[in-house]
């Protein structure tokens, strides 16, 4: 199917970045661009957080962030504590055989440990302390382009592993022209449209969950850690200005 090509306002897609930002600013979301995945880097992608589960954790664990992938993998391989549930070392390092050595499993369970997100019972097995609740926060990825609409459904198809709200972003008069002659190109995949101006930002496709796709808990985590230092991040910065304001 050939692609729709129209001239646009824009000269180029990162000029698109602002006023998608604001959309998602409005909707209640903190924002990051060019956001690596495993399958590649998405250019916006905006978080909430759970506020009660966020004032918890921070009463809890107070800043600490789970630092790396390789941690959130193994952190979620964990029962939680209100389990009766545990694992040993030997358990944990199985399912990471071939990638890693139960040497580096061990490492990351003691850190893991160290930072209070799991801990180690008096026979050595571990369980994680740290629930962290996916269901309850907000994840939303945008993906920009002026045109080339299979490759820009391709990539946000993609982003359905990190969450059910993937967007595709387009000039307005173009997402007007593919929401009227090409729906089944977001539809198939359940993604959202969102029209674009250099002034304003319109959804005119609310995206929905794919029965096809389902969102990786692993890389939900992992991309929620980014956005849990950006918060806390925020939260110094402002009780700095208060201590300087008086």
């Amino acid at each position: 199917m050939i692609d729709i090509i129209e001239k646009s306002e824009f000269a180029r897609e990162s000029e698109m970045q602002a006023p998608v930002w604001r959309w998602l600013e409005s909707e209640g979301l903190m924002v990051k661009p060019e956001v690596s995945l495993p399958w590649g880097i998405c250019d916006l992608v905006g978080c909430e957080l759970d506020p009660e589960h966020s004032r918890k954790r921070l009463q809890s664990t107070s800043s600490r962030t789970v630092s790396s992938r390789r941690a959130v993998n193994i952190l979620t391989e964990l029962p939680h504590e209100r389990s009766r549930r545990s694992k040993e070392l030997r358990e944990v390092a199985a399912v990471f055989e071939g990638y890693l050595t139960t040497e580096e499993v061990e490492s990351e369970l003691l850190k893991l440990v160290a930072q209070q997100f799991a801990v180690q019972t008096r026979t050595g097995r571990f369980k994680r302390t740290f629930d962290y609740a996916l269901e309850r926060h907000r994840l939303v990825c945008v993906e920009l382009k002026l045109s080339r609409i299979l490759e820009v459904c391709y990539q946000a198809k993609e982003n359905k592993q990190l969450t059910n709200e993937s967007y595709v972003a387009l000039p307005l008069h173009t997402a007007r022209r593919v929401s009227a002659t090409r729906p089944e190109e977001l539809s198939k995949s359940g993604l959202g449209l969102l029209g674009v101006t250099t002034t304003s930002c319109v959804e005119l496709v609310a995206p929905f969950q794919s029965p096809h796709i389902q969102p990786s808990h692993v890389t939900q985590l992992h991309c929620i850690e980014l956005f849990w230092r950006q918060f806390v991040k925020g939260r110094r910065a402002s009780a700095s200005r208060q201590l300087v304001m008086g």
